[in-house]
């Protein structure tokens, strides 16, 4: 069971197990705001307060690593210091860091940004903080 606050609603996108840890992610709907969300056996943890969300979560171990944005700019959030951290990956806005995942040491990001007037969806690709 998940907490939250009963009058919002909320969203979960991902899971990740590790050690009997379940931790999920998602966001939760407050009437000005949405917020990105990691559960953790059930207890809730705000990554970011604004208009954010959390899309995809990946780990290794007790390194987490969970894709979104904030305010329409892409993000990675990591814990490698025990606390989440957040990261701008792009400079375009509006960007969307969609997906996550570590092969063999490498992290690897999926996401779109949206380019020019006519908001043409550009594909994202980003391995080990290089973009392809």
């Amino acid at each position: 069971m998940l907490v939250t606050d009963a009058d919002n609603a909320s969203r979960v996108n991902s899971v990740y197990v590790y050690n009997d840890v379940v931790y999920a992610i998602g966001f939760e709907i407050f009437p000005t705001e949405i917020r990105a969300t990691l559960w953790k056996n059930g207890a809730n943890i705000t990554l970011k307060y604004s208009f954010s969300e959390a899309y995809s979560i990946a780990g290794f171990k007790d390194n987490i690593y969970i894709a979104g944005q904030i305010n329409k700019n892409a993000t990675l959030w990591t814990n490698r210091t025990g606390d989440f951290v957040d990261t701008n990956l792009s400079s375009i806005d509006p960007s969307f860091a969609k997906s996550v995942f570590l092969t063999n040491n490498d992290l690897t990001l999926t996401g779109v940004s949206i380019v020019g007037i006519v908001g043409t969806n550009a594909l994202t690709y980003i391995n080990n903080n290089n973009t392809l």
